[in-house]
């Protein structure tokens, strides 16, 4: 159905077998990505848990809305309220297999005082509320987005956090990463091998996007940045 799924959407990404759109894909995907980041992948997405961790330190935790867009299968969701148990979150995610996992990863926390809610959508049009959440997170999206697809999306998470809430988002290095601990030319021989080796049709635009400008085009302020091993991790504000 291309009025549900873009084109872009339904291009194999990372020769995942049926693109997302199978129960096969959304219960390979793990194993795939770890297998692609030699076991580093979950340790990279848990890079941004202690910025998580500093903004809910004086917050309660059971009346913080949380928006995790582009869930996949629900894994960093799990590590988020892994630490924060009683968060009211929200999982967006355009593939119904995805988010089926989602849904099943997540069981464990029935009980725990938290509320998952399930919402099947194009993050590029959130059937969400202007300035409903506190804290929206987003891990390894944009890379897959191509180039005017990705501020849509940056303008539809402004519009749904609320002032003074935050945005932790962790996606790939990028083009001139690197240079504070001499990984630059190793990283730069990397990028430009990666979307050829890997299938990422977005990946070059990607890498050189500056992605401070984009999200404070979209309405937000830049607060961090730091990078592990070939992921970044940024932390936003809304005004």
């Amino acid at each position: 159905d291309p009025k549900r799924y873009p084109d872009y959407y339904l291009q194999n990404f990372h020769y995942q077998t049926d693109g997302w759109l199978s129960a096969q894909s959304a219960r390979l995907y793990d194993f795939q990505v770890e297998m692609l980041f030699l076991g580093s992948a979950d340790a990279m997405r848990r890079r941004a848990l202690p910025y998580i961790a500093d903004f809910m330190r004086n917050r309660d935790a059971s009346t913080t809305k949380h928006l995790d867009v582009a869930s996949g299968t629900g894994r960093f969701l799990s590590f988020v309220r892994d630490n924060h148990p009683e968060l009211q979150s929200t999982a967006l995610e355009l593939s119904p297999h995805y988010l089926e996992s989602t849904r099943k990863l997540n069981k464990r926390f029935e009980g725990k005082g938290g509320s998952l809610r399930l919402v099947e959508a194009n993050a590029e049009d959130m059937p969400l509320e202007d300035n409903e959440f506190d804290m929206i997170t987003n891990v390894y999206l944009f890379h897959e987005l191509p180039r005017a697809v990705r501020m849509t999306v940056a303008k539809e998470m402004a519009r749904v956090l609320k002032p003074g809430g935050k945005l932790f988002f962790v996606d790939s290095v990028q083009i001139g990463d690197g240079k504070e601990n001499g990984m630059e030319g190793a990283f730069e021989l990397a990028l430009d091998r990666f979307p050829a080796f890997n299938h990422e049709p977005y990946y070059k635009d990607y890498a050189v996007t500056n992605l401070v400008e984009l999200f404070e085009e979209a309405g937000l302020r830049h607060e961090a940045t730091a990078t592990a091993w070939v992921s970044k991790t940024m932390v936003f504000s809304k005004p």
